[in-house]
């Protein structure tokens, strides 16, 4: 789930990202190898947020079942 949900983000937020770091290759269609690598990049960016957030929220959360909650009885 946590892979899946950190590719859509991936996918949704680097061509995003590309268009505003590399507006000007693009529109000249200089698109070099470093281009690549540079878009490569920016792919995982997004895709390593996404999976480090997911996996921050599910630890919380199991720290949170964890502990005894007077609340419950």
């Amino acid at each position: 789930e946590t892979v899946k949900r950190a590719f859509t983000m991936a996918i949704v937020v680097a061509p995003i990202l590309t268009l505003i770091n590399h507006h000007d290759e693009i529109m000249n269609l200089k698109l070099s190898g470093n281009f690549l690598i540079k878009s490569f990049l920016t792919v995982l960016v997004p895709y390593f947020v996404s999976t480090y957030s997911s996996a921050q929220a599910y630890l919380e959360n199991e720290r949170k079942k964890s502990e005894p909650n007077p609340d419950r009885g």
